[in-house]
């Protein structure tokens, strides 16, 4: 199982509401900051760690200019829907479960034509 770290709350403007902070483990210990309303932990039973890492935590490059030369544009390139994360807020829940299909089905692709600058 994947425990992911999603933003809740926007105070960076490079990190947005559902971008995921961290993965970890299945069973790893939170600290008393990591939960609302900063962040929402997000645990996928069917997800790996691997797996999670791999799709979630890739930053957003522009596509024109060589990765070599640039920062990132954002963050995250994907995200987890802000309507989710809100739903998550307004039941005060800072921990919820979404099987890997109902996480897949609410994730948001950024593109770099989507960034104003």
């Amino acid at each position: 199982m994947a425990e992911l770290l999603v933003k809740a709350r926007n105070v960076n403007p490079r990190k947005s509401i559902g971008d995921v902070i961290t993965v970890k483990p299945d069973g790893w210990k939170w600290g008393k900051d990591e939960c609302l309303p900063q962040f929402v932990v997000v645990k996928v039973p069917d997800l790996s760690e691997k797996e999670a890492r791999e799709k979630y935590m890739l930053p957003l490059w522009d596509d024109e200019i060589p990765k070599e030369v640039q920062t990132p544009l954002k963050f995250r390139e994907k995200n987890i829907e802000v309507a989710e994360i809100e739903i998550a807020i307004k039941d005060q829940k800072s921990v919820i479960t979404l099987t890997k299909i109902q996480l897949e089905s609410k994730i948001e692709v950024k593109t770099s034509g989507s960034i104003s600058l």
